[in-house]
């Protein structure tokens, strides 16, 4: 028979009952001692130690509502204390991997202000167990303190059995009346404390502890305080209220990024706060902090990233909408400002390292460094440096994912951005082996994805540059490259209409994003190939003045300019483009083979006609 894995009454006595090592739920095996889920189909589903030891809290615990602090310190081994958002992204995460449609979870289910309840094991969802073997019944409904909470587990080598069954000797008075006492003393303590952290008690109270919360914050660590509702509408609130809560969500996704849960931020609604002092009480290194305003029909959102070591601003943006559009703001504002943050924190993080470390840093720091290098506008200085600082990264710690996703990607710059690769045969598979060894450690890491994309781009394979931008918009919507590389799959297959969609939210997602001028790029290419001549040129002039050491803008905007009609702008970008790549010829670009879809070769067709017509030298054709 299949029994559920069973609690213990307590933290010292004996098993409750028969611990096993597999359950079935929902059409999927879960083996404890193998630390393995697999359908049962037999495909394997991979699980990190986190999502593993959180699945193994459910179902030792089915039908109970199991709260964050709970989930948390079974899942992190942290106890209590103004929390990230880990709880809630690992819970998301382990949702996409066993629910049919994790957007309308039946296994993982919210229970609105408590926290969770697994229902895997109700009859309507457990699913027919093997061998015709029963389900049984929800062990009892004891509840457990949090430090009860994996005894489940198999006990550890050298450690005494538990005691054969007997009645168990008579304890002492005193001994049956101490839980009560205990559980009466925690909840005291409790309201104690909650009164003091509301009344602004907690700082004083905690003395120098909160000075030691700062040094040891983490690297990418923010808390979003409430906005504030600055016009005094109250209509408002609700909407300065759901940016925040938005907001704290989304920043959940950077890579290594410890976010301080709402709960915890809201505390500070409406006070006077000194950026210090928050980062001393809740161990961060940044906040963020803005406010609403009505001005008419119009609405204005101010924003600003804020350093809790020295208080001073580190960015800052503002953001326009209509009032009978809010709900549309706030998913743009959210968007935009997410994809700035990441961009900003992981720049201020590595100045701050350059500035505290020079002559020391250590793999977190050159990873850091390596991207702020990879954001730069391209050349093949910048570049190289990226290369340079991420293989210093790797030689101190070769499972930084960060690291790795630099590396490949300033890789495939050698051979995407302006064939600056001595090999790129060679150039494509180190990227490669990069991306595989970072999906196998963070195998549901958006901007990974999106990294992978980029690999089939390189290597000109268009269907499954699709598929994983695609998957990289899954895991994050806010990831403003996973639109783009959808996108450009779809424009190498002939669809560029398709595409547009995607761009424009991408050029929407991340308006001051570094990687900007590519995206006014394929733009350029979007309209062109649509033969939208007049169109296309604006975007690719701006692309041609935020990329001004790479040539194929130029290429896109001297053909458009010369199907345009525009003879003398054409002649002159043309002109421009040798100058950056005298080498450059008409039949280097028409003897490459991009694509076997008939509309995509037509069209490109006539790119290759447009060159001709601005004045491009010929070349020798090749067989």
């Amino acid at each position: 028979m299949q029994d559920v894995p069973q609690e213990r009454s307590g933290a010292d006595g004996p098993p409750s009952g028969k611990a096993v090592s597999t359950v079935r739920f929902a059409g999927l095996v879960f083996d404890l001692d193998a630390c393995t889920l697999t359908r049962q189909s037999g495909e394997s589903i991979p699980l990190t130690r986190g999502e593993f030891r959180l699945l193994r809290l459910f179902v030792s615990r089915p039908g109970r509502v199991l709260n964050r602090d709970a989930l948390l310190d079974a899942s992190a081994n942290r106890r209590f204390e103004p929390f990230d958002r880990s709880v809630d992204a690992l819970i998301g995460r382990l949702r996409r991997k066993i629910e049919a449609d994790p957007k309308e979870p039946r296994l993982i289910v919210t229970v609105p202000g408590e926290g969770y309840r697994f229902d895997g094991l109700a009859p309507a969802l457990r699913g027919e167990p093997a061998d015709g073997a029963e389900v049984p019944a929800e062990p009892p409904a004891a509840d457990l303190a949090p430090e009860t909470a994996l005894a489940a587990e198999p006990p550890q080598p050298g450690t005494a059995p538990p005691p054969p069954s007997a009645a168990p000797a008579r304890a002492p008075m005193t001994s049956r009346r101490w839980p009560a006492a205990a559980a009466a003393l925690v909840v005291l303590l409790f309201v104690i404390g909650g009164y003091a952290w509301r009344s602004d008690l907690a700082p004083r109270l905690m003395g120098t502890a909160t000075e030691d919360k700062f040094a040891t914050a983490p690297r990418l660590s923010i808390v979003v305080l409430p906005f504030e509702n600055a016009g005094g509408d109250k209509e408002q609130d609700y909407f300065a209220d759901g940016i925040t809560d938005d907001l704290t969500t989304d920043l959940s996704h950077l890579a290594d990024a410890f976010v301080i849960a709402r709960g915890t931020a809201f505390a500070y609604k409406g006070k006077t706060v000194d950026p210090k002092e928050i980062g001393r009480e809740l161990g961060v290194r940044y906040l963020m902090e803005g406010s609403v305003r009505r001005l008419g029909e119009k609405v204005e959102i101010n924003a600003q990233l804020v350093s809790a070591e020295t208080g001073a601003q580190v960015w800052a943006d503002r953001f326009e909408g209509e009032r009978g559009k809010l709900g549309e703001l706030q998913v743009d504002v959210v968007g935009r400002l997410a994809n700035s943050l990441g961009v900003a924190l992981v720049k201020a993080e590595a100045l701050r390292s350059t500035r505290e470390r020079p002559g020391n840093p250590d793999a977190a720091d050159l990873a850091m460094q390596a991207q702020v290098k990879r954001d730069l506008p391209d050349s093949e200085a910048t570049i190289n440096e990226a290369l340079r600082l991420s293989e210093r990264a790797l030689a101190l710690d070769p499972q930084n994912v960060r690291a790795l996703t630099v590396l490949a990607g300033a890789l495939l710059d050698r051979v995407t951005d302006n064939m600056w690769s001595d090999n790129p045969a060679s150039d494509i598979a180190r990227a490669e082996k990069a991306i595989d060894a970072a999906l196998a450690l963070q195998p549901e890491n958006s901007s990974v994805h999106y990294m992978k994309a980029y690999l089939y781009q390189a290597k000109q394979q268009w269907g499954p540059m699709i598929t994983e931008g695609e998957t990289a918009i899954a895991l994050d919507p806010n990831n403003a490259r996973g639109y783009e590389a959808a996108s450009v799959g779809k424009f190498f297959l002939g669809h560029a209409e398709d595409g547009l969609a995607g761009l424009e939210t991408a050029l929407r997602l991340s308006p001051r994003d570094p990687h900007l001028p590519w995206l006014q790029f394929w733009m350029c290419g979007f309209q062109k190939d649509l033969a939208h001549y007049e169109q296309a040129i604006p975007w690719c002039e701006k692309a041609v003045a935020g990329l001004p050491h790479v040539y194929i803008p130029l290429a896109f905007l001297a053909a458009a300019d010369a199907l345009a009609g525009h003879d003398r702008e054409a002649k002159e970008a043309a002109a421009q483009l040798l100058k950056v790549n005298p080498s450059f010829t008409v039949q280097s670009w028409a003897s490459v083979h991009w694509s076997d879809d008939p509309t995509f070769n037509a069209r490109y067709q006539r790119f290759i006609e447009g060159l001709r017509q601005a004045g491009l030298p010929e070349g020798e054709k090749k067989d």
